[in-house]
């Protein structure tokens, strides 16, 4: 898949130069938090974050994204890790034809320090949808998706995940708008023998793992007057015919192959402010309830959480749109986290600032 990437970049770069046309963007922050790894430790660090994205349009349906990340922590330097990517997606219908078909495949390789390079990962993903205008304010959707992640130091933590999903998105009594989302996804994994996790001598034994889930969820937005919106997101996640598998984890919660897969509900509010003249107020909060797969943490302790997390944010941007047709942008937000968990491990409480800078062209 990355070589197939790559040789369309390529290709495209070459083939097409005089009708091409390009943006990028550059984007700088730096954040401070006293709990970097989200559990009971509490460890304080500070970190920079530099990002880049070189965008290259051969014609207008198609953009091409070359995109590089380096991280940098001040004391958990280990931790410290770069990205390289690349991302093409094609638009083949027009923006007023009632049909919109979209079309996107990536690759990202992040690599840390020897410390941690167990997390060193390849992942590989792609989507493909379609979507169909009923009328001027309504409008259905359906779509595929892909996604790959490989491990380079631990094969075992590798999965496989397919998805499907439809949609539907309807404005209705004025700006009131009420957008639907379904789907089905298939996870092929590598699960561990639960027998042979305590066994002696220590042989752990693999089998593969098939692991099914669906979710939906609604999302109700409309603007609070001219200068305010919000809206307002529901989601409800479950395991379909599950087996409780056990999976492989690591240590550092945040960086575990599985610490995304779950089932629950959560519900999330965001709002979004003009009522400083050319500033940006955002704000927000939510609550998630969580079952994670039991993970095998250390050579015969087995972990089985269920969360209780709830997080709420502020942030302010000041977009300054240059004639040239520059654009530069500073912020800063602050997100304030609790975690309750049935594995006191992971009871802790977090806040972090991040302020950031963004330029693009």
């Amino acid at each position: 898949m990355r070589y197939l990437l790559i040789g369309i970049f390529i290709t495209v770069f070459f083939v097409f130069p005089a009708y091409a046309d390009f943006g990028y963007e550059v984007k700088l922050s730096g954040s401070v938090t006293n709990n970097l790894i989200s559990d009971s430790s509490e460890l304080y660090d500070s970190y920079s974050t530099t990002s880049a994205a070189l965008k290259y349009y051969p014609f207008a349906q198609l953009e091409l994204n070359l995109k590089s990340e380096y991280n940098y922590y001040s004391n958990l330097v280990g931790l410290g890790n770069i990205m390289g990517g690349a991302e093409i997606t094609w638009i083949p219908t027009s923006q007023s034809s009632p049909l919109a078909l979209y079309f996107n495949a990536g690759y990202d390789n992040r690599s840390y320090r020897e410390s941690f390079s167990v997390y060193n990962t390849n992942v590989y993903n792609g989507m493909g949808s379609i979507s169909y205008r009923l009328a001027r304010r309504a409008q259905v959707r359906a779509g595929i998706t892909y996604e790959q992640t490989e491990f380079d130091n631990s094969e075992g933590a590798d999965k496989e995940i397919y998805g499907f999903m439809f949609g539907a998105n309807v404005t209705f009594l004025g700006s009131n708008s009420l957008d639907i989302e379904s789907g089905y996804s298939f996870a092929d994994f590598i699960s561990v023998d639960e027998v042979s996790i305590m066994s002696w001598p220590q042989v752990l034994e693999e089998t593969d793992g098939d692991l099914k889930s669906f979710y939906i969820s609604p999302r109700y937005s409309r603007p609070l007057g001219s200068k305010l919106g919000m809206n307002l997101t529901y989601t409800y996640l479950s395991f379909v015919d599950f087996d409780d598998p056990v999976v492989y984890s690591y240590s550092t919660g945040f960086l575990s192959p599985w610490a995304s897969v779950w089932d629950g509900n959560s519900v999330a509010l965001n709002l979004k402010s003009y009522h400083i003249p050319k500033m940006i107020i955002t704000a927000g909060g939510g609550y998630w309830n969580k079952r994670l797969l039991r993970t095998l943490e250390l050579p015969d302790r087995i972990v089985t959480r269920e969360d209780d997390y709830s997080r709420y944010y502020i942030g302010l941007s000041w977009p300054m749109p240059s004639r040239s047709g520059a654009y530069l942008e500073p912020s800063i937000q602050l997100d304030i986290i609790n975690n309750t968990s049935t594995d006191r491990l992971y009871d802790y409480s977090t806040f972090s600032v991040v302020v950031g800078l963004t330029f693009r062209r």
